[in-house]
C-alpha cells in the first residue's frame, strides 16, 4: 500500500494506540522480546508516527551478539526533502543486546514513547514524507528509511533498493506475509514498509498483557452559547483524566481569541476563579465576557497532565452585536443589512398591536434621519405601551409575494419577547414639525430597483426613501387635511397643512398632479411631481370616520407606518374625528340659446341591471346630468354596458352585448329626474373583446338630445369590426363620414394594428347643429392600472400601458391616440375648418405624451417593446407639427386642471380636445366636480363640459 505524508503525520497516537487495541496484537515497545531474524549489521526495523511530536525510530539488533553502539561508529543521519547533503546526525552510544532493539525518540513526545526510549533527538527522526533517515557504521549507509527513488549520490555506495508499488522500502528481508508476525532477515528478498493504519508498527514485538495509557479528554461547553457581544458566557470544559498512569497536575488553557479574549486563558477548578462553581470536580471553568465580534466561533481548549499528555476539545458559540438597536436592522436602504440575520435584545415601545404582531419604537433612537427607529414584530404578543426586549429573525417581507412590484417591510420573526415595563409614553414623530417630506420628487437616481442601490438612499430628496426611513414608526400628522376622498378601502390620503413647498392646492381641498419640465430636454417631461408628501391613512386596526376632499380631523391622525398594495400607509390607532368641511358638488352653467354643450362622463359600469339592483346610482348619474351638468345636447358616455351586466350580476356572462336596455335605463332616469328627452347611437361589440369587467361588453357611445337642433347624421353600415372612414362630401368643400356611428380602428396590417385589443373601441359620430357639422370622436383608452406604482421597489415606474409591452394585453394607449389623431388629419386634410372633438376617458394627464401623440405635436414609436424612455414612458417623438388638436385644460387655471382623485392626487384622465377652428371660436370648459373628491360617488370619475357659439352663416 502507498504511504503518503498526510495519512502519516495527521494521525494521533491516541487514535494508533486504539486501533491496535481493537485488534489486540500489541505491547509497548518495553516488551524487548528477541525476534525470529538474523543479519550481518543492525537495520532500521520501525519508525513510530504519532500526532504532533510523537515520533521514534527503532533499530534491530540481529546479529547474535550484542553491539557497541559507540565503539561500532553507528550513527543516524536525516536527508531533508530529498537533498542529497546530510540536515542532522547523532552519534548512537550504549549497548545494544542480541535480538534487542535500540529507540530513539523525540524528546518532547509522550509518556508512552518516552518509556520506550533509549536516546533522544528531536530533530533526526522528525521524518517527513520527503525525507530520508539513514543508519551508517563508520560513515557507511547500511539501511534507509525514506522514500522510494531517493538517491543522495555516491557516498551512499549502493543505491537503497525500490519497489514497484512505490511504497517505502526496506533492506531486504523476508516476509511471511503476516504483517502482525516476526519477519526473519534475509538479504535476498525485499520487505515494503507497513505504515501505521496497517496495524504493523510494532511487527517485531510480540503481545502482552500490559495496558497502554490513556489521554485525559474533556467536553467544552458554553452557557449561554448564543451570547450578545458585552455579555458574559461561561466556558466550561469537564474533564476526564488518563489513565495508565492516572493523571496527575490537570490543566485547561483555552484560546479564547476568537471572542477577543487571551490566546492562552486558564481555566479553573479551585470553586472560587472565574467563576468557577465546585473545587475538584474537575469541571474547568471560565467566565468569558464577549467582545464585539459577531458570527459562529470555536474555541480550542486543551487538556494537559504531568506525564505529559494532552488532548484537546471545541467549545462553540454564537455571538451578535449588542445591543441590537432598531436602526441597525433598518439601515439606510429599504433593505435591512442584516436580513436572515438574529437579532438579540431589540429594544422598544409597543406602540400598535394587530392580529399578526405588533409595533415598536425605540425609545432611545440613533441620529441618523436616514434609519427608521421601529420596525414590526410578526406574531409578537405583548400591549400598548410595553417596554420590550425583542429578540428574533431579521426579515424583509413583500406583500404579495416575491414577484410582487411592492417594497418590503423590514420584520423581526419568531419572536422572544420580554417585557420589562408597561404604560410607557408612545414615542411619536411629528409630520410638519419634525419631519418634512419632500414635495416634488418620488425617486430620481434609480434606475432598476431602489432595493439594489443604498448608496443613492436620499431620504432628504426622494419621497420613496423619506417615507422608507420611517417605516414601522409611529407618526402623527400635524393639521392635516384630506386631499382625497375616503375610497371603499377605507383609505384617505393627508398632508400636513404645515408642510413648506407643498404642491400646488386645487381650491377645493386637493393637490396637484402636474408636470415637471426636464431641463436637460425641456421637450420631455419626468414623471411629474406626484406629490410625495401625501400618506395615505388605513383603517387596518381600527375604523374611522370617513372624510371628503378637504375635510380637516378634530385630533391629528397619528399610527404606525406600514406599507401595502404600492403605497405607504399610515395604519391610524384611534379615529381623529372628521371635521366637514362642508364640500359642495359644482353646478356648471347653462347653456345659451347660441351656445352648443357638449359633455363626457364616464359612468361606471352601469347596465340595465342597476335600474333593478341599484336604482340610487341610476338616479345619482341622472340627477347629475341634469342638475349639475344642466343637460347638455350631447354627451359622449363611457363604461355602459350590456343588457344583462357583468359576471357579478345574476346572468351577467351570458352571452349578451346588446345595450338597448341600458341605454334606456339611463334615459328614463334622466326624464324623471326632469331631463329632456335622449336619443342614443353606439355599437354593440363582439361578446368579451373589448375589456372591462368580464361579461359586461363595456362600450362607448352618444347620448344627444334634439329638442335644440342637435341632429345626429346616420349613415349605416358600422359594425364591431368594420371601421369607419372619412371621405369628402359630394361638391368636395368637406369631409364626411362613411359610416355614422362608426368606430375608428387601426389598418390591421398597420404598426399599430393592436393599439385596441382587448380594450373599448372609439366611436366616430357625425352630427349637425344650425348649418354645423360636428365630427365627434368618443374615446376610453387604456387604463393605467397596469403601470408599475409610484411608490413600488421598480423606479423609474414603468408606464407600462403607453407602450407595445404585453403587459397588459389590452392595448398601448400611445397607439391608440396615433389612430385617433391620423383619423382626425384625415378630416382636417378634407377640410381645414372642420369642427372635430376628440372627448372620453383618455386615461392620461393633459400634460402626458399620449396628450401630444393625440394633439399631433407628438409621433408614438413601435420599438422593442421591451424598451421604454429612460423615464419609464412609452417611446414617443417630437413630430415637428403643430398641433391638430387642443385640449381644453390649457384654458382653466393650473389649480383647476384636474378630472379624478386618485390615492389624493388631483389629475386629469377625462379630456376634451378640438380642432382649430373650435380653438379659435373660443370654446369654454368646465370640469363638474360632483364625484371625484366625494367619497359617496355615483360615479368615480367628474363630468366636463364644453360650450361653444358658433358665429352666424350667411344664408
Amino acid at each position: 500500500m502507498s504511504f503518503s505524508r498526510s495519512t502519516s503525520l495527521e494521525r494521533g497516537l491516541v487514535w494508533l494506540v486504539a486501533l491496535i487495541l481493537a485488534l489486540g496484537a500489541m505491547v509497548p515497545l518495553a516488551s524487548r522480546m528477541p525476534v525470529r531474524a538474523a543479519s550481518s549489521d543492525l537495520f532500521i526495523s520501525e519508525y513510530i508516527e504519532g500526532s504532533s511530536f510523537n515520533k521514534a525510530i527503532e533499530i534491530y539488533n540481529g546479529t547474535g551478539a550484542a553491539v557497541d553502539l559507540g565503539a561500532g561508529g553507528y550513527t543516524l543521519e536525516l536527508y531533508s526533502n530529498g537533498s542529497p547533503t546530510v540536515s542532522q546526525s547523532m552519534a548512537l552510544t550504549g549497548t545494544v543486546a542480541d535480538g534487542d532493539v535500540y529507540v530513539v525518540s523525540r524528546l518532547d513526545a509522550n509518556a508512552l514513547i518516552q518509556a520506550q526510549a533509549d536516546a533522544f533527538n528531536s530533530v533526526v527522526v522528525n521524518w517527513n514524507g520527503d525525507d530520508a533517515i539513514v543508519l551508517k557504521q563508520n560513515g557507511t549507509a547500511i539501511d534507509v528509511f525514506g522514500q522510494v527513488g531517493f538517491d543522495p549520490g555516491a557516498s551512499w555506495g549502493t543505491s537503497p533498493n525500490t519497489t514497484a508499488d512505490h511504497t517505502l522500502t526496506r533492506k531486504p528481508t523476508v516476509h511471511d506475509g503476516d504483517p502482525n508476525q516476526s519477519d526473519t532477515f534475509d538479504p535476498s528478498a525485499e520487505w515494503d514498509f507497513h505504515p501505521v493504519d496497517d496495524s504493523s508498527f510494532l511487527g517485531s514485538h510480540t503481545v502482552g498483557d500490559s495496558p497502554l495509557p490513556t489521554n485525559p479528554t474533556g467536553v467544552g461547553a458554553a452557557d449561554p452559547n448564543v451570547v450578545m457581544a458585552g455579555n458574559d458566557t461561561v466556558l466550561t470544559v469537564e474533564v476526564t483524566p488518563g489513565e495508565n498512569p492516572t493523571s496527575t497536575g490537570l490543566t485547561v488553557t483555552a484560546n479564547l481569541s476568537p471572542i477577543g479574549g487571551d490566546a492562552a486563558q486558564a481555566f479553573f477548578d479551585d470553586g472560587i476563579t472565574g467563576g468557577d462553581e465546585f473545587a475538584g470536580d474537575l469541571v474547568f471553568t471560565y467566565t468569558a465576557t464577549v467582545a464585539n465580534l459577531p458570527g459562529d466561533k470555536v474555541i480550542t481548549a486543551t487538556i494537559a497532565d504531568d506525564y505529559p499528555r494532552s488532548t484537546t476539545t471545541k467549545i462553540e458559540l454564537s455571538v451578535f452585536a449588542a445591543p441590537t438597536q432598531i436602526a441597525a436592522i433598518q439601515g439606510a436602504a429599504h433593505l435591512s443589512p442584516m436580513d436572515d440575520e438574529e437579532a438579540l435584545g431589540v429594544e422598544g415601545i409597543v406602540t400598535a398591536v394587530s392580529g399578526s404582531g405588533f409595533w415598536m419604537t425605540d425609545p432611545t433612537p440613533d441620529d441618523d434621519p436616514a434609519t427608521s427607529d421601529g420596525i414590526f414584530v410578526f406574531r409578537g404578543s405583548a400591549a400598548v405601551g410595553d417596554r420590550v426586549l425583542v429578540s428574533g429573525t431579521v426579515d424583509e417581507f413583500r406583500p404579495g409575494g416575491s414577484g410582487s412590484t411592492n417594497l418590503t417591510t423590514t420584520e423581526l420573526a419568531s419572536p422572544t419577547v420580554s417585557v420589562m415595563s408597561s404604560g410607557n409614553e408612545l414615542p411619536t414623530t411629528v409630520v410638519g414639525v419634525d419631519v418634512f417630506p419632500p414635495t416634488e420628487i418620488i425617486e430620481d437616481d434609480a434606475t432598476t430597483s431602489v432595493e439594489s442601490n443604498s448608496a443613492a438612499f436620499d431620504p432628504a430628496t426622494d419621497g420613496i426613501d423619506f417615507w422608507e426611513s420611517l417605516e414601522g414608526m409611529r407618526l402623527e400628522v400635524r393639521d392635516a387635511v384630506a386631499v382625497g376622498p375616503t375610497n371603499g378601502f377605507g383609505e384617505t390620503a393627508v398632508i400636513s397643512q404645515l408642510q413648506a413647498a407643498a404642491g400646488v392646492r386645487t381650491p377645493r381641498g386637493g393637490i396637484l398632479v402636474r408636470d415637471l419640465p426636464d431641463p436637460g430636454d425641456p421637450g420631455d417631461y419626468r414623471s411629474g411631481d406626484f406629490n410625495p408628501e401625501r400618506v395615505i391613512l388605513d383603517d387596518a386596526l381600527v375604523p374611522y370616520a370617513k372624510v371628503n376632499a378637504g375635510d380637516e380631523f378634530a385630533a391629528d391622525p397619528a399610527g404606525v407606518l406600514d406599507f401595502n398594495f404600492g403605497n405607504f400607509k399610515l395604519l391610524v390607532t384611534d379615529d381623529p374625528g372628521r371635521v366637514d368641511n362642508h364640500l359642495q358638488r359644482e353646478v356648471t352653467a347653462a347653456a345659451t340659446a347660441q351656445q352648443l354643450k357638449v359633455a363626457t362622463f364616464n359612468v361606471e359600469n352601469l347596465s340595465a341591471v342597476d335600474c333593478v339592483t341599484d336604482p340610487g346610482k341610476v338616479a345619482g348619474l341622472a340627477s347629475q346630468i341634469v342638475n349639475n351638468l344642466r343637460s347638455p345636447d350631447l354627451i359622449a358616455i363611457e363604461e355602459m354596458q350590456d343588457n344583462s351586466g357583468d359576471e357579478d350580476d345574476p346572468g351577467g356572462d351570458d352571452g349578451t352585448v346588446a345595450s338597448d336596455e341600458s341605454w334606456a335605463c339611463l334615459i328614463d332616469a334622466i326624464g324623471a329626474a326632469g331631463g329632456p328627452v335622449y336619443q342614443f347611437r353606439q355599437i354593440d361589440p363582439v361578446n368579451n373583446t373589448d375589456g372591462g369587467v368580464p361579461g359586461g361588453n363595456i362600450r362607448v357611445g352618444f347620448l344627444f338630445r334634439t329638442d335644440r337642433d342637435l341632429e345626429f347624421v346616420d349613415r349605416p353600415g358600422g359594425t364591431a369590426t368594420s371601421p369607419t372612414g372619412v371621405v369628402a362630401t359630394p361638391n368636395g368643400k368637406g369631409a364626411r363620414l362613411t359610416q355614422s356611428p362608426g368606430r375608428v380602428l387601426p389598418t390591421p396590417s398597420g404598426p399599430w394594428a393592436d393599439a385596441f385589443v382587448d380594450t373599448r373601441k372609439s366611436l366616430a359620430g357625425e352630427f349637425r347643429w344650425r348649418g354645423e357639422t360636428l365630427f365627434v370622436i368618443v374615446n376610453h383608452f387604456s387604463s393605467k392600472g397596469d403601470d408599475r406604482p409610484l411608490f413600488g421597489r421598480f423606479q423609474p415606474p414603468f408606464r407600462l400601458t403607453e407602450f407595445q409591452s404585453g403587459t397588459p394585453e389590452d392595448g398601448w394607449r400611445h397607439a391608440q391616440a396615433q389612430v385617433i389623431n391620423d383619423f382626425v388629419d384625415a378630416i382636417v386634410q378634407r377640410d381645414p375648418n372642420a369642427n372635430v372633438v376628440v372627448l372620453g376617458d383618455i386615461n392620461d394627464f393633459d400634460f402626458s405624451e399620449t396628450v401630444g401623440v393625440l394633439a399631433g405635436t407628438r409621433v408614438a414609436l413601435n420599438p422593442d417593446p421591451s424598451m421604454p424612455d429612460a423615464d419609464g414612458s412609452g417611446p414617443t417623438a417630437a413630430s415637428g407639427q403643430g398641433a391638430v388638436l387642443h385640449t381644453l385644460f390649457e384654458t382653466l387655471d393650473a389649480d383647476e386642471r384636474y378630472s379624478y382623485v386618485f390615492d389624493g392626487n388631483s389629475q386629469v384622465l377625462d379630456q376634451i380636445l378640438v380642432s382649430g377652428r373650435l380653438w379659435n371660436l373660443g370654446a369654454k370648459y368646465d370640469v363638474v366636480h360632483v364625484n371625484a373628491e366625494f367619497f359617496e360617488q355615483t360615479s368615480d370619475h367628474d363630468p366636463s363640459v364644453m360650450t361653444v357659439a358658433f358665429q352666424p352663416r350667411s344664408g
